[in-house]
Protein backbone atom coordinates (compact mmCIF):
# COMPACT_ATOMS: atom_id res chain seq x y z
CA UNK A 1 0.00 0.00 0.00
CA UNK A 2 2.70 2.71 0.79
CA UNK A 3 4.83 1.67 -2.17
CA UNK A 4 4.73 4.14 -4.82
CA UNK A 5 3.84 8.17 -4.98
CA UNK A 6 1.44 9.11 -2.52
CA UNK A 7 0.33 12.32 -0.16
CA UNK A 8 1.61 11.32 2.94
CA UNK A 9 -0.13 14.18 4.65
CA UNK A 10 -1.71 11.91 7.55
CA UNK A 11 1.37 9.88 8.25
CA UNK A 12 3.84 13.07 9.18
CA UNK A 13 3.63 16.06 11.90
CA UNK A 14 5.08 18.00 8.91
CA UNK A 15 3.49 21.34 9.63
CA UNK A 16 5.74 23.73 7.62
CA UNK A 17 5.47 23.72 3.74
CA UNK A 18 2.00 21.71 4.10
CA UNK A 19 1.15 21.82 0.83
CA UNK A 20 3.74 19.27 0.06
CA UNK A 21 3.28 15.73 1.55
CA UNK A 22 4.15 14.20 -1.61
CA UNK A 23 6.62 11.41 -1.32
CA UNK A 24 8.03 8.28 -3.49
CA UNK A 25 8.60 5.12 -1.51
CA UNK A 26 10.21 3.22 -4.24
CA UNK A 27 10.84 -0.25 -2.19
CA UNK A 28 9.95 -1.28 1.35
CA UNK A 29 12.28 -4.61 2.51
CA UNK A 30 11.26 -6.24 5.22
CA UNK A 31 14.15 -9.01 6.64
CA UNK A 32 12.94 -11.32 9.56
CA UNK A 33 15.72 -12.64 12.15
CA UNK A 34 15.58 -16.20 14.06
CA UNK A 35 15.80 -14.03 17.05
CA UNK A 36 12.53 -12.63 16.57
CA UNK A 37 13.78 -9.19 15.67
CA UNK A 38 12.73 -7.55 12.03
CA UNK A 39 14.60 -4.88 9.88
CA UNK A 40 12.52 -2.95 8.04
CA UNK A 41 14.55 -0.85 4.69
CA UNK A 42 12.91 1.85 2.83
CA UNK A 43 13.94 3.42 -0.08
CA UNK A 44 12.57 6.60 -1.39
CA UNK A 45 12.78 9.77 -2.78
CA UNK A 46 12.46 11.81 0.74
CA UNK A 47 10.96 11.16 3.90
CA UNK A 48 9.14 13.49 6.51
CA UNK A 49 9.07 14.25 9.84
CA UNK A 50 7.92 10.79 11.59
CA UNK A 51 7.16 9.74 8.23
CA UNK A 52 8.61 6.36 8.60
CA UNK A 53 7.95 6.22 12.25
CA UNK A 54 3.88 6.43 11.74
CA UNK A 55 4.17 4.10 8.47
CA UNK A 56 5.65 1.13 10.46
CA UNK A 57 3.63 1.61 13.70
CA UNK A 58 0.42 1.58 11.08
CA UNK A 59 1.80 -1.45 9.98
CA UNK A 60 2.28 -3.02 13.66
CA UNK A 61 -1.50 -2.03 14.56
CA UNK A 62 -2.24 -3.68 11.29
CA UNK A 63 -0.28 -7.00 12.38
CA UNK A 64 -2.00 -6.77 15.29
CA UNK A 65 -5.83 -6.94 13.58
CA UNK A 66 -6.41 -3.19 15.01
CA UNK A 67 -6.17 -1.72 11.86
CA UNK A 68 -7.78 -3.02 8.52
CA UNK A 69 -6.12 -2.19 4.76
CA UNK A 70 -8.92 -0.25 4.06
CA UNK A 71 -8.76 2.08 7.05
CA UNK A 72 -4.74 2.53 6.09
CA UNK A 73 -6.19 3.08 2.35
CA UNK A 74 -8.59 5.86 3.91
CA UNK A 75 -5.61 7.96 5.42
CA UNK A 76 -3.79 7.66 2.30
CA UNK A 77 -6.20 9.00 0.10
CA UNK A 78 -8.38 10.96 2.45
CA UNK A 79 -8.60 15.00 1.76
CA UNK A 80 -8.52 16.55 4.63
CA UNK A 81 -5.79 15.75 7.17
CA UNK A 82 -6.48 13.24 9.79
CA UNK A 83 -2.70 12.43 11.06
CA UNK A 84 -2.67 8.72 12.06
CA UNK A 85 -2.16 8.55 15.73
CA UNK A 86 -0.14 4.86 15.46
CA UNK A 87 3.44 6.02 15.63
CA UNK A 88 6.80 3.35 16.16
CA UNK A 89 9.14 3.92 18.75
CA UNK A 90 12.43 5.66 17.68
CA UNK A 91 14.42 3.07 19.16
CA UNK A 92 16.65 1.54 16.26
CA UNK A 93 15.85 4.08 13.48
CA UNK A 94 18.70 5.46 11.86
CA UNK A 95 19.00 6.47 8.21
CA UNK A 96 21.66 4.31 6.35
CA UNK A 97 22.26 6.47 3.22
CA UNK A 98 21.62 9.53 1.41
CA UNK A 99 21.88 9.89 -2.60
CA UNK A 100 21.99 13.14 -4.32
CA UNK A 101 21.24 13.29 -8.15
Amino acid sequence: LFIGTHNFKNFTSKEEDEFNFVRTIFDINIKNYKDGHLKLTFIGDGFMRYEIRKIVGTLIECGKNRLSENEILYYLNNEKRIIINYTAIPNGLYLKKVRYK
